[in-house]
């Protein structure tokens, strides 16, 4: 993951999974891919059955979700090891009981 792409991520991450499954899944590529494809119908065909084309756009609707929930456990996967690998394993400090310092003394 680039610098760019981890400043981009950053800013779309606060959004939240829904948020950001709703706005670049369902209206990002979902209604998009569907309205693509109604046009493609409406040149290429002219007897369109407007209840099927409801039903196909619903399903690219479908699609864009399951497109962002992808996206969305893909990049916040790969935020999460770069994340990981920025922090230094030697600040890690390991945690002593109490009882380990008592029976030091």
């Amino acid at each position: 993951m680039t610098e760019k792409e981890l400043k981009s991520w950053e800013k779309r991450r606060v959004l939240g999974r829904d948020q950001y499954v709703w706005r670049y899944g369902v209206l990002g590529f979902g209604v998009p891919a569907g309205g693509v494809y109604a046009l493609y119908l409406f040149f290429a065909d002219s007897s369109v059955v407007w209840s099927a084309l409801l039903f196909k756009s619903l399903l690219f609707c479908l699609g864009g979700v399951l497109y962002g929930y992808s996206t969305w456990s893909r990049m916040e996967a790969k935020y999460k090891e770069v994340m990981a690998e920025a922090i230094p394993q030697n600040l890690v400090q390991p945690i002593r009981s109490d009882s380990s310092a008592q029976g030091r003394r």
